[in-house]
C-alpha cells in the first residue's frame, strides 16, 4: 500500500521533531509499504524532519516540489486549466 502523509499538525505538532512512537511506527510501516510525505515547506526544509527516511518520496511546496526515490529535486509542472476543471468536477 501507499501511504501519504502530511508533516506540519498531522505527523510533527511543533514542526521540529516526530515522536519517538510516531517513528517507530512510520518505520514500521515502512517496511511492507509505500511511505510519501508532504508539505506546504520546500524539501530542504522537510529533510531535517524526515532524516530516519533518507529513501522516501518527498512531496514539497505545496505540490510544485518532488524528491524521487534516486533523490533527485524535480520541479512539477503546473496542470493546464483545462485537467484542472475536469479535476474538479
Amino acid at each position: 500500500m501507499i501511504f501519504v502523509f502530511d508533516l506540519d499538525g498531522t505527523i510533527s505538532f511543533d514542526g521540529k521533531s516526530i515522536s519517538l512512537e510516531l517513528l517507530e511506527s512510520l518505520t514500521e510501516l515502512s517496511l511492507k509499504n509505500q511511505l510519501i510525505f508532504a508539505s506546504a515547506r520546500p524539501i530542504r526544509d522537510m529533510l531535517p524532519l524526515l532524516s530516519a527516511f533518507p529513501k522516501e518520496l518527498l512531496i514539497g511546496g505545496n505540490g510544485s516540489i518532488a524528491r524521487n526515490k534516486q533523490q533527485q529535486i524535480e520541479i512539477v509542472q503546473p496542470i493546464s486549466a483545462h485537467d484542472f476543471l475536469l479535476i474538479k468536477k
